[in-house]
């Protein structure tokens, strides 16, 4: 009998096998079982040992990878302990640069207020200087014409001047003319001039004519 089928009946049914089987091919069944037992023991040996050497390497691999996980995990927290202390040191620059930022901006709001006042101002004052510049153009104006106006009086009073210099030389003339005329009407009255004689017979002679008249 072939061992292997031996073997197959014997396992899955032992009692057919043991009714078709003789002593000696009993014996020699037993002796495959217990050989086979025994390979399977040793197997099972074999292989427990290589299990646990297996697990062994594996429990070491997991240890020595659990160690560098470990080591490797511990630089990373380190790291991320270091880049926390940044972002924190960051954060508060931010925050430091937020409020500034902030501030700035006040200013630059205030700073346009202030601007925009200006411009107003500034609008204000150019239609002033425009307004101003207008007048300025006609007075101008003015002056130009009162510079031609004074040119024409500066004129008339020349022309007034010269016939005020022969008004005067004719004055002067006059003058000299008058003060003969007074030095012989001075004489003429000198000569007409009664005595105090004369004039007390005169008086005499209208009191009498008053009495007489009365």
């Amino acid at each position: 009998m072939n061992d292997t089928l031996a073997v197959a009946v014997t396992l899955h049914c032992p009692a057919l096998a043991l009714r078709l089987m003789n002593n000696d091919q009993i014996n020699e069944l037993l002796s495959l079982m217990g050989q086979q037992i025994k390979e399977n023991a040793e197997l099972r040996v074999e292989t427990n040992r290589r299990f646990e050497q297996l697990t062994e390497v594996m429990v070491n691999g997991f240890l020595r990878l659990e160690d560098k996980l470990g080591e490797r995990i511990d630089n990373v927290a380190a790291r991320v302990d270091h880049l926390t202390d940044r972002v924190d040191h960051l954060t508060d620059r931010v925050d430091n640069l937020t409020g500034r930022v902030d501030h700035l901006t006040d200013r630059v709001d205030n700073l346009t207020g202030r601007v925009d006042h200006l411009t107003d101002r500034v609008d204000h004052l150019t239609g002033r200087v425009d307004y101003l510049t207008e007048r300025v153009d006609h007075l101008t104006d003015e002056v130009t014409e009162l510079k031609t106006d004074m040119r024409e009086v500066k004129e008339q009073s020349q022309e007034t001047n010269r016939r005020l210099g022969n008004i005067f030389e004719h004055t002067g003339q006059l003058t000299e003319t008058t003060h003969a005329a007074g030095l012989r009407l001075s004489r003429v009255e000198t000569s007409l001039q009664p005595t105090n004689a004369e004039l007390d017979a005169r008086l005499k002679a209208v009191e009498a004519q008053l009495r007489s008249a009365s």
